[in-house]
């Protein structure tokens, strides 16, 4: 596939983890649009009961995080989805 052509609104599912525990119903999402990557938690409650909330450094469903490489994007990913493991939704 060649990366320049790669319309600018196409966006792929690059990756996603999801995160069930006592009080946690999460996902960590990377997609790919464009030449970026973008990973966000979300909170896949039916009442959204954690939206706008943090975990670790991240505001779940509200902010995003852009990367330029996959390899940032992965890294990025990964420290998404260990903020959402490991740390108390405040």
């Amino acid at each position: 596939m060649d990366l320049l052509n790669v319309p600018t609104d196409a966006t792929t599912l690059v990756c996603t983890s999801t995160v069930r525990s006592a009080g946690k119903n999460l996902a960590v999402t990377t997609t790919r649009r464009g030449r970026c990557y973008e990973t966000v938690i979300l909170d896949c409650h039916a009442d959204r009961r954690h939206h706008a909330r943090g975990v670790g450094e991240w505001l779940i469903n509200v902010m995003h995080r852009t990367a330029y490489t996959r390899v940032e994007a992965m890294e990025t990913h990964q420290d998404a989805l260990h903020a959402a493991c490991f740390e108390a939704i405040r």
